[in-house]
């Protein structure tokens, strides 16, 4: 085992995932973990990374980077995604059949099959302006559910291979994801997986006809270019609808999920209980995937740190009982 060298706390560090960490690495930044009130370095940045490294890092828990060295990690973070994204394990959509997913034993790898397919068809969407096949996603979605529900360690593994790219394809798919996680730690039924899937799934499909400069502009919109943005929630709406979905809990929460409990949201101002629980559901898991996902104007934050700051910042504006049901959902997980 490598020594463990202490060091002195003189800067601030950011926790991170060290499955990124791969055999035949070297690292370009100091690997810490944390004991006690101490933070000490286990692996050394210029270590060429062995597959006892590798067995370190996994026996060991709680990893840290010091804050002026993140950056080296989002290089590493960014390699890792952008090989997870070219892997061959997308299935055509004329390929699913009803129970195909069933006949597979290995239900980790069903869901990272699964996960991929989905942003792929959404990625047609939003980058070809290809039709959504909703056979395909409802089929898909219904093959994550039973996933969920036969092994709850199903939401772990796909937390593991969820991209964090700033793309409208996969950031879709994350929140169907999150919300589908926390709806099965919730109890709901499969009917109303499916249906609160779906609608989480096709959010934001508005976007794909706003400019996307605007979502990574620096500094502060002007309040035309703000408007602007805002119409993405009903031009979903209307797409769904031109979709023939005509399910008033998808409908609804698709039109609604910029909607804020004390009103202040858009595009109706709805407040309170006037806003259903699955677009509550979607806008709490929407906030936390913009949050922890890749942006030009801010860094990824670590999911608890996100949920701290969430149930602080947006103390008036979001359902406290599902913030928490998520924490209890990510804790359960990574227990």
């Amino acid at each position: 085992m490598k020594k463990i060298t202490q060091v002195a706390i003189t800067d601030s560090y950011k926790p991170i995932n060290v499955s990124y960490i791969k055999v035949g690495d070297t690292l370009e930044f100091d690997c810490y973990v944390q004991r006690f009130k101490d933070f000490v370095i286990i692996i050394s940045a210029g270590t060429l990374i062995s597959e006892q490294d590798v067995k370190l890092l996994k026996n060991t828990d709680s990893h840290y980077v010091k804050s002026t060295e993140h950056e080296k990690y989002l290089k590493l973070v960014a390699r890792d995604e952008d090989e997870l994204i070219v892997e061959n394990v997308v299935i055509d959509c004329d390929e699913i059949a009803s129970g195909y997913f069933e006949q597979k034993d290995n239900v980790e790898e069903n869901a990272k099959v699964i996960y991929f397919s989905i942003a792929e068809v959404m990625k047609k969407f939003f980058d070809a302006g290809a039709d959504i096949n909703q056979e395909c996603i409802d089929e898909l979605i219904r093959a994550y559910i039973l996933s969920l529900k036969k092994d709850a360690s199903v939401f772990h593994a796909t937390l593991d291979i969820l991209c964090r790219k700033n793309r409208h394809e996969f950031h879709c798919t994350n929140v169907m994801v999150l919300s589908l996680g926390l709806a099965n730690h919730l109890q709901y039924s499969i009917l109303q997986m499916k249906l609160l899937g779906k609608a989480a799934l096709l959010h934001d499909i508005g976007k794909r006809d706003i400019d996307s400069t605007l979502y990574e502009k620096r500094g502060k919109l002007r309040s035309s270019e703000y408007e602007y943005i805002k119409t993405h929630s009903f031009s979903s709406y209307s797409m769904a609808q031109e979709m023939k979905i005509n399910d008033t809990s998808i409908l609804d929460a698709i039109l609604h999920h910029h909607e804020y409990l004390d009103g202040t949201g858009y595009p109706d101002g709805l407040k309170g209980q006037r806003i259903s629980n699955f677009t509550q559901i979607i806008t709490v898991c929407d906030i936390f995937d913009a949050m922890t996902s890749e942006r030009s104007f801010h860094d990824k934050k670590n999911a608890f740190e996100t949920l701290k700051v969430m149930k602080k910042e947006y103390k008036e504006k979001l359902s406290s009982k599902y913030i928490e049901h998520l924490i209890k959902l990510f804790s359960k997980t990574y227990s």
